[in-house]
């Protein structure tokens, strides 16, 4: 893969990350939203024996149940009430080749950062729901 067509690909990612979240920024419009590619692109890819290039095609559809995830955790007045004091969501890719949970949460003042399982099968929304609640 070319720097231009990965390039491309990344892009394309975080587009898809934007529009699956559209509904909940027009909701809380100044929440931020990210996907740390340096954690990705600084995967140890040879000790998990996979290839950067092949994986990366697959982001896309780890991305297109995470705003149903939020959303399923904010029908939980309670997490509610705690996720719309998030100002920040970093998402970021485990560096374990088979972490215990697909999503983890974690919570640094009102930043929340999720990590999952980026070598995996694809996430469900019950797998996000689960990484955004377990953060409380």
């Amino acid at each position: 893969m070319s720097p231009m067509e990965e390039k491309k690909l990344k892009r394309s990612i975080e587009e898809t990350i934007t529009e699956n979240l559209s509904d909940i920024q027009a909701k809380h419009a100044d929440l931020k939203i990210s996907f740390d590619w340096n954690a990705y692109d600084g995967l140890d890819w040879a000790a998990f024996g996979k290839a950067k290039n092949d994986e990366i095609k697959y982001l896309a559809g780890h991305f297109k149940t995470l705003g149903y995830g939020f959303n399923f955790a904010c029908k939980d007045q309670d997490y509610k009430e705690e996720l719309v004091k998030v100002s920040e969501i970093m998402i970021k890719p485990s560096t374990e080749a088979s972490p215990s949970s697909k999503a983890v949460g974690s919570l640094d003042g009102d930043k929340l950062t999720i990590v999952f399982h980026s070598l995996g099968g694809t996430l469900s929304a019950d797998d996000w729901e689960k990484g955004f609640k377990s953060a409380y």
